[in-house]
């Protein structure tokens, strides 16, 4: 058996730990659902401002339309995490669940730390005031909320500028699209920036709200470019449904104890796994010589042999770090690990030059 290594071993808790939460936001959206459309006519009463923008009445079609896409979305999210077509669409595959949940940790942290400071900060008491309200209005606006934070102000908005700046270089195509393909760290950088300072305005009444959804759309929106659209949402809505289901514990100490302490040490897989948001540190930094290097990468070369179709590349993806790509179309780099696909001099600095090419180079 191979030994592991800190990082896998952060990474396989992260994981488990995450399904964990995933299961305890089905079970709270499904336990509360009876309740819903028991009371259907008292959510048709509940205006959009409570959810979205504007202050528009419910009409049936509105209330239906927005559960069901909101539980065609939650069907979807889920399955992408077994789906077959693994590294072809950011959202899709089991290769990238564990970095997917090492961002789930840290948007947990990032909640934990908004949480932390609410109860001295101005608005806190809205939170307060929503946790009384019968529990199908929770399930409803936390339904709605995620549905249209998701689509109105995550997939339109960095969609439109994935596109721009895939239009501009003269690189928009549906692969290149779906992919996120948008080059260097730093266009992923401004979009992520646009993406979560534009709504955290729009969504602000005082400081607390506005530093809250700065926080909580950078994470989300750091998922997005990372993993997928539908990873992020799937962050969101199981977040906003364990928050229902912490509210559960709270009249029972000792669970309520419990679950606190699984949060915190989520909270703690969090802060080991910032390092995941980083860019990769360029290899040029590396104190080695370049004799030692290069013996040292055709060691690793000539141990870990790969098809022909899989280069071995002095570099490093600037996402993760990892240091083997498979060559695609148009002599596009997917990394191994992370699965996200680069043009060849996209990396810049990290690509320096290829060592060999398969188990048949001389």
């Amino acid at each position: 058996m191979a030994k592991m290594d800190f990082n896998e071993i952060v990474g396989i808790i992260s994981y488990y730990f995450g399904v964990i939460y995933l299961v305890v936001a089905i079970f709270t959206l499904l336990y509360i659902f009876p309740s819903v459309l028991s009371h259907f006519r008292h959510i048709l009463a509940i205006s959009t401002s409570e959810y979205a923008l504007g202050n528009i009445v419910n009409s049936p079609f509105i209330t239906v339309l927005v559960i069901v896409a909101s539980f065609v979305f939650i069907i979807i999210s889920i399955g992408s995490m077994f789906s077959p077509v693994s590294g072809k669409y950011p959202s899709f595959g089991r290769s990238g669940n564990r970095l997917f949940f090492r961002l789930f940790s840290i948007a947990v942290l990032v909640q934990l730390i908004i949480s932390l400071f609410s109860v001295d900060l101005p608005g806190a008491s809205a939170s307060d005031l929503f946790l009384k309200k019968p529990l199908f209005f929770q399930w409803f606006v936390m339904d709605g909320s995620v549905l249209f934070q998701a689509v109105f102000f995550q997939l339109i908005p960095i969609s439109a500028m994935i596109a721009m700046i895939l239009a501009v270089r003269r690189n928009l195509n549906w692969k290149s699209f779906i992919s996120m393909n948008i080059g260097s760290y730093g266009t992923k950088v401004l979009v992520i920036v646009i993406a979560t300072v534009v709504p955290s305005v729009i969504f602000s009444g005082n400081l607390y709200e506005f530093v809250s959804a700065l926080l909580t759309f950078f994470i989300l929106n750091i998922i997005y470019l990372k993993s997928g659209f539908f990873r992020a949402f799937l962050v969101n809505f199981i977040i906003s449904f364990v928050s229902i289901f912490s509210e559960f514990l709270s009249s029972t100490p000792v669970y309520d104890g419990i679950f606190t302490a699984f949060l915190l040490v989520t909270a703690f897989i969090g802060v080991i796994s910032i390092s995941q948001l980083l860019p990769a540190p360029k290899l040029l930094q590396n104190p080695d010589t370049d004799q030692t290097r290069e013996e040292r990468i055709q060691e690793f070369a000539k141990k870990n042999r790969v098809p022909g179709d899989m280069l071995w590349i002095r570099s490093a993806c600037p996402s993760c770090g990892n240091v083997t790509f498979h060559v695609k179309d148009h002599q596009e780099l997917e990394c191994t690990q992370c699965h996200e696909t680069l043009e060849p001099d996209a990396v810049g600095d990290f690509n320096v030059h290829v060592v060999m090419k398969g188990p048949y180079s001389h």
